[in-house]
């Protein structure tokens, strides 16, 4: 199949993936991409372009647990209470976190996306309060054909981009003001023309639907 035909179709495999997300469970949807890529690889077809890494917040049910078992859920225990009924309703592995002040429960979906065929490529899922760059590392693919990389504020710092020019890649990382030094004008207009960047290469990719969309910085 030529690169062409590609190029056409995955957009419309990137919708389906958006759409059948609904009807399995989001915790095993990195097995399903693991098993499309392993048709590409057979067909001989590769999608290693510009890498987009991106994460979004996946809500679930908020659990009406007491304090006492909220502390030794994420101490990482089970109430000895609780019974093997109460224990398949109850989800221990979600936690709370914050998104641009709002408050928000459940896991976060971390996406590796191709920028040309805007293919979901790698997909990890934890907690929503593990930040996104502590699982950088795991979803970014080093054999990648093309160097860029691009990413939101949340993934920037100094050793991240030092790691990523000593491996060669071409960092396209919004840059992130501090508490006593915000951006300038310039670094504020850099910021916009990534995130523009970011969205047009992600559109029909699906994460944005879990959160903020794909494209802010």
């Amino acid at each position: 199949m030529p690169d062409r035909l590609l190029a056409f179709w995955c957009p419309f495999l990137a919708f389906f993936f958006s759409v059948s997300f609904f009807s399995v469970s989001f915790l095993a949807f990195g097995t399903y991409v693991d098993r499309f890529g392993d048709h590409l690889a057979q067909a001989r077809l590769q999608a290693r372009n510009e890498q987009i890494i991106d994460a979004s917040i996946v809500r679930v049910p908020i659990q009406r647990n007491s304090r006492d078992e909220n502390r030794r859920i994420n101490a990482g225990e089970v109430p000895e209470d609780w019974d093997e009924h109460k224990r398949r309703q109850k989800d221990n592995d979600a936690r709370w976190t914050k998104k641009h002040g709002k408050s928000a429960f459940g896991y976060k979906n971390h996406i590796d996306v191709d920028a040309e065929h805007r293919l979901i490529r790698d997909d990890e899922t934890t907690a929503a309060n593990v930040h996104d760059s502590q699982v950088f590392d795991d979803i970014i693919d080093p054999e990648n054909a093309d160097p860029q990389v691009w990413a939101d504020s949340a993934y920037r710092s100094e050793a991240t981009e030092a790691a990523l020019s000593g491996a060669g890649y071409e960092s396209h990382i919004c840059e992130k003001s501090q508490s006593n030094q915000p951006l300038s004008d310039e670094q504020q207009a850099a910021n916009r023309r990534r995130s523009k960047a970011r969205s047009r290469r992600t559109a029909g990719s699906g994460n944005g639907r879990f959160g903020t969309p794909i494209g802010r910085c």
